[in-house]
C-alpha cells in the first residue's frame, strides 16, 4: 500500500513535470517571436475515477500542483504577448515616422516639380513695375502750368464738373501743399474715385479698351497728384570780383581812314604807338588767361 508520504513525492514530480512543460513551450514561443498561444493541459478526465481512497488523494494532490504549473505557465504566456505587443507597438511607431516623412518628401518634390514657382527677383521687379500706374507724360501733363490733357473719353460732359476742380487743384499746388498726405492730394484722390465711380456707370457706353485706357489715365493723375512740387529757386547772376587782379583797359585800335602825321618822325612814332599797343594788347590778353585760371581755381 502507498504510503501518504510516496503520494506527495509523487504529486510534486508530476508539478514539476508539467511546470517544465510550460517553460519549455515559453522557450518555444519565445524563439518564434509571435504570439503565444495556450492548449489546455488534460491530466484526468470525468470517465475515470479513483479505486481507492489513496488513489483519490494522489490525484486531487497532482490536480492542484498541475493547476499551480499551469498557472504559471499562462502567466509566462501573458508576459511574452504583453512584450510582443509592445515591440509591435513600436515597429508601428517607426513605420508611421518613416511613412509620414516620405509622404512630406514626396509632397514637397512634388511642388517643387509642378507647383507654381514664387516671383522673385527680374520676374517679380516687372510684375510690380506693370500693376503700378504709369507717370503722367509731358504731353498729358504740363508740370509748369499745372495742365491736365484729358483722353477723349473724359471729356464728355457728364465728367466736366469733377475734372474742373481737380484742374483748379492742380493749377494753384505748390511746394507746401503738394505731396502724399497733404491736403490737395487727399482732394484729388476723393475726386478720382468719384470720377472712376461716374465711369463705371458709364461702361455701356465706351469699349473695353476706352475704359481700361480711362482708367489708367485716373490711377496716373492719382499718383501724379502723391508727388510734390519742385520749388523753383531763382537768383541773380552776381559779377564775379578776384582780389588781387587788376584789368588794363586795352586802347582800341585806330580806324582805318583816320588821319594820321606825315614825316618821317611821325613814321618813327607811330611805329613806336603801334609797338607799345602790341604790348598792351599782349598784357590784357594774359590778364584774361590768369582770371581764367583764377576761376579754374575757383
Amino acid at each position: 500500500m502507498i504510503t501518504h508520504t510516496q503520494m506527495k513525492m509523487v504529486g510534486w514530480r508530476l508539478g514539476a513535470a508539467t511546470l517544465a512543460l510550460g517553460w519549455f513551450g515559453a522557450g518555444s514561443v519565445e524563439a518564434q517571436q509571435g504570439p503565444a498561444i495556450a492548449y489546455p493541459v488534460n491530466s484526468w478526465s470525468f470517465t475515470e475515477r479513483s479505486s481507492t481512497v489513496d488513489e483519490g488523494f494522489m490525484r486531487g494532490q497532482a490536480s492542484i500542483i498541475g493547476a499551480v504549473g499551469e498557472l504559471s505557465y499562462m502567466n509566462s504566456l501573458a508576459a511574452i504577448n504583453y512584450q510582443e505587443a509592445q515591440r509591435r507597438a513600436i515597429d508601428n511607431s517607426v513605420a508611421y515616422t518613416k511613412a509620414y516623412f516620405e509622404r512630406r518628401e514626396l509632397r514637397e518634390e512634388f511642388v517643387r516639380r509642378y507647383g507654381s514657382k514664387p516671383f522673385v527677383g527680374e520676374a517679380r521687379r516687372r510684375m510690380v513695375e506693370y500693376y503700378q500706374p504709369k507717370k503722367l507724360s509731358a504731353s498729358q501733363y504740363n508740370h509748369d502750368t499745372g495742365v491736365i490733357t484729358w483722353p477723349h473719353i473724359l471729356r464728355q460732359p457728364q465728367y466736366a464738373p469733377l475734372k474742373k476742380e481737380i484742374d483748379s487743384i492742380f493749377a494753384t499746388r505748390n511746394w507746401e501743399n503738394s505731396g502724399s498726405g497733404s491736403p490737395t492730394q487727399l482732394q484729388v484722390a476723393q475726386l478720382v474715385k468719384s470720377l472712376a465711380a461716374l465711369l463705371r456707370e458709364n461702361l455701356l457706353t465706351m469699349s473695353a479698351e476706352q475704359y481700361v485706357e480711362a482708367q489708367e489715365f485716373l490711377r496716373s493723375v492719382d499718383a501724379e497728384a502723391k508727388l510734390p512740387v519742385i520749388q523753383k529757386v531763382e537768383q541773380a547772376a552776381a559779377p564775379v570780383e578776384f582780389p588781387g587782379v587788376v584789368t588794363t583797359p586795352v586802347e582800341p585800335k585806330p580806324a582805318e581812314g583816320a588821319p594820321t602825321k606825315t614825316g618821317a618822325a611821325d613814321g618813327a612814332g607811330a611805329g613806336e604807338a603801334s609797338k607799345d599797343t602790341n604790348a598792351a594788347n599782349s598784357r590784357s590778353e594774359n590778364q584774361v588767361k590768369l582770371v581764367s585760371v583764377q576761376k579754374l581755381d575757383i
